[in-house]
């Protein structure tokens, strides 16, 4: 059995130059941007970076990072 297709509904740049708030307009579906985190997780997301790379060194094909955009 076939499954619905989803129809999204196609923004311009002009619909978006009314929007408030931050938005990004991709391919016209609009996307909600959000706000770096705060401090305190970003302390945290550092801290365990450095203990995901320490236990890490012993592997030629282990790779970590941060997100990335």
């Amino acid at each position: 059995m076939a499954q619905p297709v989803r129809i999204l509904p196609h923004y311009t740049y002009d619909d978006y130059c009314k929007w408030e708030g931050q938005w990004e307009l991709i391919e016209g579906i609009p996307h909600a941007m959000s706000p770096a985190p705060p401090p305190k997780h970003q302390i945290i997301a550092s801290a365990l970076s450095y203990v995901f790379i320490d236990a890490m060194k012993g592997c030629k094909n282990c790779k970590t990072s941060q997100p990335l955009d």
